[in-house]
């Protein structure tokens, strides 16, 4: 089904991008679950945080311009 494999495909770059936004910016290796609370819970200041969450909107916003000349 086409529409199933967009949508996969839509989630791995998006699992990717956070990925990477999060390894720069919050020193943190994966979004993965490890069952682990020094693996799973993170000390981070505010304006790491703000960073990356800034850097996740960048994203996305240019991910729409992306996908909306991708339709013309």
């Amino acid at each position: 089904d086409i529409i199933k494999e967009k949508k996969e495909k839509i989630m791995t770059v998006k699992e990717e991008i956070l990925t990477q936004i999060a390894s720069k910016f919050l020193d943190i290796e994966t979004l993965k679950i490890q069952n682990s609370d020094d693996k799973d819970f993170h000390d981070l200041a505010v304006w790491q945080i703000q960073a990356a969450l800034d850097k996740a909107f960048a994203a996305g916003i240019e991910r729409g311009w992306q996908t909306k000349a991708q339709q013309r």
